[in-house]
């Protein structure tokens, strides 16, 4: 398990967010964990931004919830990143053998790592996803 897991986080979890597809849907990128992407530097660059988080409010603590919670929960989040002027994309994250359903995501472009952590954490999140222009995409814990 990756040194940076918190001791608490169980490790087949760990393994899930490390093997699941973080998909953009406009304009149809993706980000793995512990992987670069050629596409998603250009896309950074086009926009004139350095980094970009993926974060989401569905299933809160890795525990399954509602479809309607989900959607509710995750215009919250966006109506949060709207409010502080950063600009997002959609996404959806899934895991390889689709054990786990689909999630609705935001991709958010030049937020600070600190400010994406508190928002996971309002949100009742486990982790986020943080992507530096040129680098790994990395599994961040809230």
């Amino acid at each position: 398990m990756d040194e940076n897991a918190p001791l608490n986080i169980d490790e087949d979890l760990h393994l899930a967010y490390e093997q699941c597809h973080y998909r953009m849907l406009v304009p149809g990128l993706e980000l793995r964990i512990g992987s670069s992407s050629r596409g998603v530097d250009n896309y950074l660059a086009e926009l004139c931004a350095e980094q970009l988080i993926i974060i989401t409010a569905f299933n809160p603590g890795s525990k399954i919830v509602t479809g309607e919670t989900n959607r509710r929960q995750n215009f919250r989040l966006y109506d949060t990143i709207r409010r502080t002027g950063y600009n997002c994309n959609y996404g959806i994250n899934q895991t390889e053998d689709e054990s786990w359903p689909s999630e609705d995501t935001f991709w958010v472009f030049d937020v600070p790592l600190e400010t994406a952590v508190a928002w996971g954490q309002t949100f009742g999140q486990v982790a986020i996803v943080h992507y530096p222009k040129g680098g790994l995409a990395q599994l961040v814990y809230c």
